[in-house]
Formats: structure tokens, C-alpha cells, sequence
């Protein structure tokens, strides 16, 4: 059991794809800290970043992002550079 003057928290990284109004609630409960991962405009984003069923993922992310405004909860993002291939 951790020492009466410890601390906790707790993170989590995430392409926003899934989130909806109750992981949002969740994340605002918890004080869960939020990494969204976002490559740049949907050319390049998607190009990196796709669903399993092979679409891209951008649009699925900004509502993940949006909902997390909309909810106030706080959150990053990060973003990966890479070559033009």
C-alpha cells in the first residue's frame, strides 16, 4: 500500500478513434491524463495511420479530439515526422 503522502496518476496514449461521451466522463472522473496522437492535416495523417479496415483514421480522431474539448478534458497530442516517401 503506497505511503500516505505518495502519489498516483495515471496516463494513457491514444489515436482517439474510439473514444465517445463515456470514456470522456471516465477520463474527467479519474483525472486520466490523455495523449492524442495526430500526424498533420488527412493526406498525412492517414497515410500513416489506418483503420483495419484500411481506411484512414483522421476524421475519427478529430471527434475523439472534439469530444474531449466538448467533455473539458484536458490532453496532448503527439504528433510522429517522418520522410515524405
Amino acid at each position: 500500500m503506497p505511503a500516505a503522502d505518495s502519489t498516483c496518476s495515471q496516463s494513457i496514449q491514444t489515436n482517439g478513434t474510439l473514444i465517445d461521451r463515456r470514456w470522456c466522463d471516465l477520463f474527467r472522473k479519474y483525472n486520466v491524463d490523455i495523449g492524442l496522437s495526430l500526424d498533420g492535416p488527412p493526406d498525412v495523417h492517414d497515410s500513416r495511420r489506418r483503420t483495419r479496415s484500411g481506411s484512414g483514421s483522421y476524421q475519427l480522431a478529430m471527434n475523439g479530439l472534439r469530444l474531449l474539448r466538448e467533455a473539458a478534458v484536458p490532453f496532448s497530442v503527439i504528433t510522429v515526422c517522418l520522410r515524405k516517401s
